[in-house]
Formats: C-alpha cells, sequence, structure tokens
C-alpha cells in the first residue's frame, strides 16, 4: 500500500499469486486470485478476508458496481455476488476453452475479454448476450441459505418447489473439501455441520449448470 509515499507491506490471509484488484471507493476494494480465492477488505487495504474460497478456477479480473461485483476465470467462468461478496452464483459465457483476461463494468454495461479472440457484453444482473438459460440462473439466485452464524443445521431454501438434484460441497478456508453430498428437494433441505469445527466454510449448490456459493460462519 503507498502512503505519503510510501509503499508498505500488507499482510494476506492465502499465499498465492494475487492477478487483479478493484477498488469501489476509498475504503471497499476486492482482489481476484490464482487457485480460486476471492478477497476484500472494508478498511482501505490494512485488511484483507476472503469472500470465496475452494473455486476451481484461476481468477483473473474483477469489475465492480454498487452491490455488485463479477469475477472472471479461466475456461469463460465468471463468479459474481449481488450482495457485497456475501454469496456467489457461478456461471459460464458460453466458451470453455477461453479464458478471460479482463472484465469492466461502465455506463450500465458489460464488457469481456480474453484470449483467441474472446469478447462479450453483459448486463447488470445478467449475461444476456451469453447465457442461453436465464431460468437456471434465477433459480439459484433466490436460494436462501440460513441461520448464519451457524451452530449444527443449516437451512436450504429454494425460490420454489422442484425436484432438482444439488451437488452440495462445503469447503474450508485452505479450500479443503469437508463435505460432499448429494440432495434433490422439493422447497427446502437441512445440512447438518455438526461435526465440523468452529470457522468460516464455503457451501456450494451445484445443479450441472451453475453453482451458488455461500459463506457460512460455525460459532462452535
Amino acid at each position: 500500500k503507498l502512503n505519503n509515499n510510501t509503499w508498505s507491506t500488507i499482510n494476506s490471509p492465502v499465499n498465492v499469486n494475487f492477478n487483479a484488484i478493484a477498488l469501489k471507493d476509498s475504503t471497499n476494494g476486492y482482489i481476484a486470485t490464482q487457485n480460486g480465492f476471492i478477497l476484500k477488505s472494508t478498511n482501505a487495504g490494512l485488511n484483507w478476508n476472503i469472500v470465496l474460497s475452494g473455486a476451481d478456477v484461476n481468477f483473473t479480473s474483477v469489475a465492480l458496481s454498487g452491490d455488485t461485483v463479477w469475477c472472471g476465470a479461466s475456461n469463460g467462468i465468471v463468479y459474481y455476488s449481488v450482495n457485497h461478496g456475501q454469496s456467489w452464483i457461478r456461471t459460464c459465457i458460453g466458451v470453455n476453452n477461453k479464458d478471460i483476461n479482463q472484465l469492466i463494468y461502465q455506463n450500465n454495461k458489460g464488457y469481456i475479454v480474453g484470449n483467441s479472440g474472446l469478447f462479450r457484453t453483459f448486463g447488470k444482473h445478467e449475461f444476456v448476450p451469453v447465457v442461453d438459460n436465464i431460468k437456471e440462473v434465477d433459480e439459484l439466485k433466490d436460494i436462501i441459505c440460513y441461520p448464519n452464524p451457524i451452530e449444527n443445521m443449516v437451512n436450504i431454501v429454494f425460490n420454489k418447489n422442484n425436484y432438482i438434484k444439488y451437488n452440495i460441497t462445503i469447503v474450508d478456508l485452505n479450500g479443503k473439501t469437508v463435505m460432499q453430498k448429494q440432495i434433490s428437494a422439493a422447497s427446502s433441505a437441512q445440512i447438518d455441520m455438526s461435526d465440523l469445527k468452529a470457522g468460516v466454510y464455503f457451501l456450494s449448490l451445484n445443479n450441472n449448470n451453475y453453482i451458488r456459493t455461500f459463506k457460512l460462519i460455525k460459532a462452535k
């Protein structure tokens, strides 16, 4: 960090390469890294916290607008959050063999560029030109995961009755998978986390098209 023409070292919670940084204002910012981490600072970069861990991609770029954050990655993958990084939705822009090199959002429109001539545009809340099945994104966007913090059980409530199969993966702050299971829920489901130690975890719901990730704090 640069302060009064002097650079100072700031400790990082992860030992990986940093690929991109974006600042919302003078206090809030995000960093996209290799090995699937996204970091956030709310105090002008003095401290950075992990808001996403365990993604199977290398993040290459990050863009901000209001409450929304987008992080571009390898193989055409984009993770985005509409609530300041509290939960994340994973989607693909329509290519699986091209990496995203830069992602920006200005004047109510986003632009994505990458290798081998990759170029896409997108709207603020959905990838209009590149995602064919917006319905699947909407189904994941309205999922509720509570309580948070939790003690033993976490409840997952879906936005409408369905019997879609979801693969659930829970990873810790180091990206280690601590639980995997499959559910086929109508309107809600419960996950027993009583065997896990107190700490921060990331719960991902995967319906084979898109992934929604929640950051959970286990109190005890």
